[in-house]
């Protein structure tokens, strides 16, 4: 007996290098293709991440975002002329459309929004977008337990239609000969530890507290090495800073990469000084590959690293205490393993993409 399959809609921006992207990926290819037909809508080009979709993934392109109401015809149109029956939205700019297609659509649609980050500032014009389309929404997925007491609280969505769906990573099985090979290839001119920190350049992410913690250390006799992996407006104001104290040495700049496992395998621990955050994809990730996390002490992050466990809790904005514990950890190679074993564990447990995707279709039976 064949069933009618539920047609799945997403919608965002694109598929560049990023979070929510890497997770809409890992749903695009992993929901049931007997149960669900995928189809996704792009509004800003393709990204990075584009060439990995499904050839069963039937795409759409809507150029003109800047248009909204344009823009919602059109996917008014995908809507009706592919029978979807469910449209999830990621990401700000997509999940405004919610708001629009509530109003105009005549078929009876299923509409769920997502919130993947912390937001404060009430005169902020992506608040006003979440707000609508969460308003709008029949069901709002959260990816953490911080970011839907967050919109509970800050933008009176009621929780009861708020799900927490944890982010899903992916494995590195640790390989020391490919370690050993990875090291060889980051240029630096010493074997000192290897650090890691990836994430976007700007304000949120802190790099300015990680070169002072590392500027610190080697004032101090303890030589590290730093790798910084990452893209956005403020990478060449993290580059002069780190010309201007001389930590060229020490200090490597990358670009956003489509894997970060060349990364993971070279490091010896990972750092994110990061002063707010959703759900952080790259300490998960840190996590699934058994590296030691030190990482800020604020309510997302204590829901993937517990304090001394699976990882070391620092508070925000204080490169003082950062340098502190990145020597402790460096100091105890037996900690730093206990930790990382720990993480992956615990990543297993809770954090799988395969655990990820079938929430999501229950998410999706039971709208």
């Amino acid at each position: 007996m064949e069933f009618n399959k539920t047609g799945v809609l997403f919608l965002i921006p694109s598929l560049r290098v990023g979070g929510a992207e890497r997770q809409i990926m890992y749903l695009l290819n992993n929901l049931d293709k007997k149960r669900y037909t995928t189809y996704i809508c792009l509004f800003k080009g393709r990204g990075m991440y584009y060439p990995k979709v499904h050839s069963d993934v039937k795409v759409f392109f809507c150029s003109n975002y800047k248009n909204i109401m344009k823009t919602t015809r059109e996917i008014r149109k995908i809507i009706e002329k592919e029978n979807i029956d469910i449209v999830n939205s990621f990401l700000p700019t997509a999940n405004l459309y919610l708001f629009f297609l509530r109003l105009y659509l005549k078929k009876k649609v299923r509409l769920i929004s997502s919130q993947r980050g912390i937001r404060h500032n009430y005169f902020n014009k992506w608040t006003l977008f979440e707000f609508l389309a969460h308003k709008s929404a029949d069901m709002v997925v959260a990816n953490s337990l911080a970011v839907k007491e967050n919109i509970t609280r800050f933008l009176k969505i009621d929780p009861v239609k708020i799900v927490v769906i944890n982010n899903g990573v992916p494995f590195v099985e640790i390989d020391h000969e490919e370690k050993r090979k990875r090291r060889s290839e980051i240029i630096f001119e010493n074997d000192y530890p290897v650090l890691l920190s990836i994430g976007r350049f700007d304000s949120q992410k802190g790099h300015q507290y990680l070169i002072r913690s590392v500027e610190l250390l080697l004032n101090r006799g303890v030589n590290v090495n730093l790798i910084i992996v990452g893209g956005g407006v403020l990478r060449d104001e993290i580059d002069n800073l780190i010309i201007r104290k001389g930590l060229g040495k020490f200090i490597k700049l990358y670009k956003n990469r489509e894997s970060i496992k060349e990364f993971l395998l070279a490091a010896d621990c990972f750092l994110l000084a990061t002063l707010t955050e959703g759900a952080s994809n790259v300490i998960m990730e840190a996590m699934a590959s058994s590296l030691p996390v030190i990482t800020t002490d604020i309510p997302s992050n204590r829901e993937l690293v517990e304090d001394g466990v699976t990882g070391f809790l620092v508070p925000p904005q204080r490169p003082d205490l950062f340098a502190d514990k990145i020597e402790q950890v460096l100091k105890d190679p037996e900690k730093m393993g206990i930790a990382g074993m720990r993480g992956r564990e615990k990543m297993k447990k809770k954090f799988t993409i395969e655990r990820m995707v079938g929430m999501y279709e229950n998410l999706y039976e039971d709208a």
